[in-house]
């Protein structure tokens, strides 16, 4: 994935070097040496149908639901970029070793640990959710389970812009997925709502999110109701 102004998960390419900001740089400009802006930089709100072409269109009985979870979608960011994944975890990229270090290119996406996989997913998802607030008013992603509280709503979401290069830098840059099958997973995920679920399953009790998916196993404990 990538710094952002358009970032995301990424098989992201390495070779881009520092960014320079100045005040003359243009904040949608991504030929110029400032092409993400600062992280948490000034706020520039985009209104109106034009944001993203590819909005959600969210069904969440809609077929795969099943199957179309956070897990799957976080399963492709660490596949290698060839031929079907986004390198997005990379520590060059989007990578970070616990909640709260600083990555190459926001937003951070955790690195799983192989004792404990499920430990990264609740920290990328939360990170992934609130990316993009303070600079489009509009969230990355944002689960139809989510706290109230959380800003924006499902149907805002651009991740899918930015995936195909419709809104921000194209993830993974430079030139985006080797093959369909990424982005794919991911609209099917999105379509259904982007719940924070962690694989496909029978459902149960937990999940500090709240609501488990269809049938999806909630990320996190604490509480919430099981899915369907």
């Amino acid at each position: 994935m990538a710094a952002l102004a358009g970032v995301m998960v990424a098989g992201c390419s390495t070779d881009v070097g520092d960014q320079v900001c100045t005040e003359e740089s243009i904040e949608r400009d991504r030929d110029d040496d400032c092409p993400y802006g600062p992280p948490g930089g000034p706020s520039v709100q985009i209104t109106g149908d034009g944001f993203c072409p590819d909005p959600p269109v969210i069904d969440e009985a809609g077929p795969g639901c099943d199957t179309a979870t956070f897990g799957s979608v976080y399963a492709m960011f660490e596949k290698p970029i060839d031929p079907d994944g986004g390198n997005c975890v990379d520590s060059k990229c989007h990578g970070v070793a616990a909640a709260g270090d600083t990555p190459k290119f926001f937003p951070a996406m955790i690195q799983r640990d192989p004792e404990n996989p499920q430990d990264a997913l609740g920290p990328t998802y939360d990170s992934l959710q609130k990316w993009g607030i303070a600079k489009y008013g509009r969230p990355y992603i944002r689960g139809v389970d989510a706290e109230p509280s959380t800003a924006g709503s499902p149907e805002q979401a651009w991740i899918l812009c930015n995936l195909q290069g419709q809104r921000g830098l194209i993830m993974p840059s430079p030139t985006g997925f080797k093959s369909d099958a990424p982005l794919a997973t991911v609209r099917a995920w999105v379509d259904c709502g982007m719940k924070k679920t962690l694989e496909a399953g029978a459902g149960g009790a937990g999940g500090g999110a709240g609501v488990g998916g269809a049938g999806g196993v909630p990320i996190g404990g604490g509480g919430g109701v099981g899915g369907q």
